[in-house]
């Protein structure tokens, strides 16, 4: 059990060396927007800085989708056994229903990220 956990570890300290050497990870401050700042930005600024980063498109493509089965297993769950309707089974509820949002969303965003390698118009 010790070596699935080295190895584990391994592979994601090598992803994520291989994603900041390709600029996956690149979150300067050229890439952030300031909404407190008086500067006025072109939609053609606004594009560039606006995006998903290719790592995290994959992410949320990928873990997305797992993440909505077990939202879906939560609310299934919920219905499916009157005993989990109280409290405090109701927040967790509602906190799965926006979850079940969350996920939608970034999955949808990011697909639309890889689809046309642009962020939001």
């Amino acid at each position: 059990m010790k070596h699935i956990h080295s190895g584990i570890l391994l592979a994601v300290i090598a992803c994520s060396f291989i994603s900041t050497v390709n600029g996956g990870l690149d979150y300067s401050a050229e890439y952030l927007l300031d909404c407190n700042d008086s500067t006025t930005y072109t939609e053609e600024q606004l594009s560039e800085i606006l995006i998903i980063r290719p790592i995290d498109r994959w992410v949320f493509l990928i873990l997305g989708p797992f993440a909505l089965m077990a939202t879906f297993f939560i609310i299934f769950t919920f219905y499916k056994y009157p005993t989990t309707r109280k409290q405090p089974g109701d927040i967790i509820l509602a906190i799965s229903i926006s979850d079940l949002v969350t996920c939608t969303h970034w999955i949808i965003s990011s697909g639309y990220a890889v689809v046309n390698n642009a962020g939001p118009e």
